[in-house]
């Protein structure tokens, strides 16, 4: 049976197979790998791992909030969404959004 981290590590896998990094050219996969690996370093709970490992992909692939939630459950789920930028909203929204979820999380 699979870890959840694993799961995660595997959903983000696909989820960005076909993405590059638009610095180098590098696989995208390569950097939130290196979030949940920094998250597991540092001591962090599985769930924050795998949402580390996950936090790109409501944003940049076509996983929805309801496949993340059935496949590694609804905390990781609400983490990624906290972290996530809603591209309809405009840059500056978008901002006033994430600072607003920083303030709350104070």
């Amino acid at each position: 049976m699979m870890t959840l981290t694993e799961k995660a590590l595997r959903l983000a896998t696909a989820a960005h197979k076909d993405q590059v990094r638009k610095s180098d050219g590098s696989p995208y996969i390569t950097h939130p790998v290196m979030v949940g690996m920094l998250l597991k370093e540092y001591g962090f709970s599985e769930a924050v791992v795998a949402a580390g490992f996950t936090h790109d992909v409501l944003e940049d692939t076509s996983v929805t909030r309801e496949e993340l939630a059935a496949k590694l459950g609804e905390d990781v789920a609400v983490m990624v969404d906290g972290v996530s930028e809603d591209k309809d909203l405009s840059w500056e929204a978008r901002k006033e959004r994430y600072v607003a979820g920083v303030v709350a999380a104070s």
